[in-house]
């Protein structure tokens, strides 16, 4: 290395130090920056309550609703000798019903609802 390259280097350096010193930013930045970023994790974790509420409270059906679901799982559903009930099941619905006795989970996560006939009956089907 020679006298002109090394001098060369050196105010390049010179020039980068030079920018990171001026553009810096100001405590005033730096309390908004910081207010931001608290804001955002504040909304994140309202969100994250809000998503945790919604997952642990259950859905109820009304009478007569589960007047039109029953005979359906009666009729396309299997058979369980155990415990008398018949039970419908695939991977999004797990349905249980004993005597008027109706229970089970169906897992609906950006679902399209479609219908799917039975004889004279309905069973609605989700896909996604």
């Amino acid at each position: 290395m020679d006298k002109n390259t090394l001098l060369g280097l050196l105010m390049m350096g010179c020039v980068i130090f030079g920018f990171m010193w001026l553009n810096k930013p100001s405590e005033e930045e730096l309390a908004a920056r910081q207010a931001e970023q608290e804001q955002m994790a504040e909304q994140a974790r309202i969100e994250a309550e809000r998503q945790a509420a919604l997952a642990n409270v259950p859905d109820t059906l009304s009478k007569i609703e589960t007047s039109g679901i029953v005979p359906t799982i009666m009729q396309v559903g299997t058979p369980d000798t155990v415990d008398n009930s018949v039970v419908y099941a695939d991977n999004t619905v797990n349905i249980k019903v004993t005597g008027d006795q109706l229970t089970g989970t169906v897992k609906a996560a950006d679902t399209k609802l479609t219908k799917r006939g039975f004889g004279l009956s309905t069973v609605l089907e989700y896909s996604g």
